[in-house]
């Protein structure tokens, strides 16, 4: 906030655990620019995310958060601050809920859902979640390519099957990728392929992620143990893997190939592979 505060008209609070809504800076621009005379805008009720001030209010509240920081977490400091700024200068009690109302002003439906559930206080648990988010996406469906086979070394958790995940019923989620552990999908028949995405972890488990691993595509037979010839096509980046392929050559099936030991489960939440028409 001490670093922020002199980077731009206004400073929004949130936190890197959170989900958005579709289009929620569109959103929260259209608010701001439709309202004057406000404290703090409000665009999530719980704790201190979704929290917007004018820079040029905050060092007052800054001063205020180093006096009592180590008294109470700031979302607490904050409903102090708010009172003090608002209700303390000689205002009779009955006045302070209305004055509090026009200080504060919230938008609503809340545009962002917090998914952490450790507290700052020590030992406490928070599952407490915004009521009128409504549904976190936990995956995307696509219309992928018919397959002839889809399966994986992976140990599957409960009833998150790769077969699912591929179908848009569900995603895939399954326990730590050793090295060698493959994802595979065989085509019902060749096809060429225009693209491929596979995006991994979601909201609710985000660190359940591909962090070391490849694609690759089968072109023809393999030898030996292989059951086809494989080339890499992509990696994965930052729990992301996705790529246009423009070559000719059909391909039988497509893979992911884990190439190190992960200290976490994976999930998949999107699976989307795409084909060029075929003469």
């Amino acid at each position: 906030m001490m670093y922020g505060h002199t980077k731009g008209l206004y400073y929004l609070q949130v936190e890197d655990d959170v989900v958005t809504k579709p289009g929620y800076v569109t959103k929260i621009k259209t608010f701001v620019d439709s309202q004057d005379g406000y404290v703090m805008l409000e665009f999530a009720s719980l704790g201190f995310i979704g929290k917007l001030f004018k820079s040029a209010d905050l060092p007052s509240f800054i001063e205020f958060i180093l006096l009592f920081h180590a008294a109470k977490p700031v979302d607490w400091l904050l409903t102090n601050y708010l009172f003090v700024k608002v209700c303390l200068d000689n205002m009779e009690a009955k006045y302070c809920p209305k004055a509090m109302e026009k200080a504060i002003r919230k938008y609503k439906p809340s545009l962002f859902q917090h998914m952490g559930v450790e507290s700052s206080l020590k030992g406490k648990v928070q599952k407490l979640r915004e009521k009128d988010f409504g549904k976190v996406e936990l995956f995307i469906a696509h219309d992928n390519p018919a397959a002839k086979k889809v399966w994986t070394t992976l140990k599957v958790y409960q009833s998150h099957t790769l077969e699912d995940a591929y179908a848009g019923k569900n995603y895939f989620w399954a326990l730590n990728p050793q090295p060698g552990d493959t994802v595979n999908i065989e085509f019902a028949k060749p096809l060429v392929l225009a693209s491929f995405l596979f995006k991994s972890g979601n909201a609710e488990h985000p660190t359940d992620q591909f962090y070391d691993a490849v694609v690759e595509i089968a072109t023809g037979p393999g030898a030996g143990n292989e059951t086809y010839t494989w080339s890499q096509v992509g990696t994965f980046r930052r729990g992301v893997a996705e790529g246009a392929l423009a070559g000719k050559t059909p391909s039988l099936a497509v893979r992911i190939r884990a190439t190190v030991e992960s200290a976490f489960w994976v999930s998949l939440r999107e699976i989307w592979i795409q084909t060029l028409p075929q003469a």
